[in-house]
């Protein structure tokens, strides 16, 4: 079994998602939410990645606004890491799947 180690692995980039609530019951949830809504590349050094942004639509848009940040860490080797072997169609979902 792996454990977490010491080493850190890079973050690749840094993603917000911006949700506006609702100012009605009936409104359409779908367009409030904006996953991501900017994304930031980050260098490769693996000491830092630091960004920041403002909102320039915050001020006009006259509704509130949260924001969700999260890090993106590079992809790295996984034992096992597809295990379930899902077949998809084009259209994303699942046909089957091939248990190893």
């Amino acid at each position: 079994m792996l454990h977490p180690g010491d080493e850190r692995q890079r973050i690749a980039a840094i993603e917000v998602v911006r949700i506006r609530p609702q100012q009605s019951p009936g409104e359409d949830v779908t367009p409030r939410v904006e996953d991501p809504w900017r994304r930031f590349e980050c260098p490769p050094d693996p000491a830092d990645c630091q960004v920041s942004f403002s909102d320039e639509e915050f001020a006009v848009s006259a509704r509130d606004a949260v924001y969700y940040g999260r890090a993106l860490q590079e992809e790295t080797p996984a034992i096992d890491g597809a295990n379930l072997r899902t077949r998809f169609d084009d259209a994303g979902r699942p046909l089957d799947v091939d248990l190893c």
